[in-house]
């Protein structure tokens, strides 16, 4: 597993999404004793309160043996109680802090760009031994059209350290500097 557990949790939240979020707040609402943070009858009854209708049941198998968020604390024939590793960090993935609107507005021009449509595009065009008419007019077109969008996000993208991820994918695509016109 990789990454800390705030990593891991917002990981588990895009993975499950609604119900994922509903069973890791509900198990942080759960009284914790001596067993643990949260029992799986807990979880299931606040389940049942809020008028959901499904077993969490796979979802805190999976907290627990594909995210580790979770470990067991204590396990009976009739009983299973968990325990955070760190109830912190995952509290802070469930209700993240206010980002920066810069921020929001780079991710999402970013993911606006479709980088793996435009590097399969470049690709294509590279594999090619001569390029046709059309494709000298799409790579043009890409050329003065797309190319300056990237270029544009890459030098907003390392203004801010949430976003340089997305500023260093556009500078080391797989492509890198061989991604130039050449008639060949």
């Amino acid at each position: 597993m990789v990454g800390n557990i705030r990593d891991r949790t917002t990981e588990f939240l895009l993975r499950f999404g609604d119900r994922g979020k509903t069973v890791v707040s509900i198990a942080l609402m759960c009284e914790p004793t001596q067993l643990g943070d949260f029992s799986y009858k807990c979880v299931q009854e606040k389940i049942v309160e809020r008028g959901y209708d499904f077993d969490p049941k796979m979802l805190l198998r999976s907290m627990e043996k594909d995210y580790g968020i979770t470990e067991t604390s204590y396990k009976s024939t009739n009983q299973h109680w968990w325990r955070f590793l760190d109830k912190n960090q995952v509290e802070e993935a469930i209700s993240p802090e206010e980002e920066d609107p810069a921020v929001t507005v780079v991710k999402i021009q970013a993911e606006s760009l479709d980088m793996p449509s435009a590097e399969r595009k470049l690709s294509i065009l590279m594999r090619k031994p001569k390029l046709s008419e059309i494709d000298k007019r799409i790579f043009r077109q890409f050329s003065f059209e797309e190319l300056p969008l990237f270029v544009k996000i890459y030098n907003d993208a390392m203004q801010y350290e949430e976003t340089q991820e997305i500023g260093e994918r556009i500078k080391n695509n797989k492509h890198g500097k061989s991604c130039c016109y050449e008639d060949k």
